[in-house]
């Protein structure tokens, strides 16, 4: 299973992807705080993405007007992993040459 987080935070898209849930859809009003307590709960490889959102997401709650969010707006789709498939390997054998 792979978990794309999609933010759109003034007509910007952010996107990561994790392994362990699959969309969150977040109002661009959203809290600091409450966008942080769920990415905590992804894998720590998109921790690195992340931390440097932190700063942008930051700078635009603090300019924007406040509202409490509830879980009902909260988005939660799980979707089928997509496999990767490489023309030069198809079998992915990542000890093999390409051709």
């Amino acid at each position: 299973m792979d978990v794309n987080v999609k933010l759109n935070l003034e007509g910007k898209a952010f996107e990561a992807s994790s392994a362990i849930l699959q969309a969150f859809e977040f109002k661009e009003n959203l809290k600091l705080q409450q966008f942080m307590k769920l990415a905590c709960i992804l894998c720590t490889c998109t921790l690195a993405i992340f931390s440097q959102l932190r700063g942008k997401v930051s700078l635009i709650l603090s300019k924007s007007k406040k509202h409490e969010v509830g879980m009902t707006e909260i988005t939660l789709e799980i979707i089928d992993d997509i496999h990767c498939h490489d023309t030069n390997n198809p079998k992915g054998n990542r000890s093999a040459a390409p051709a």
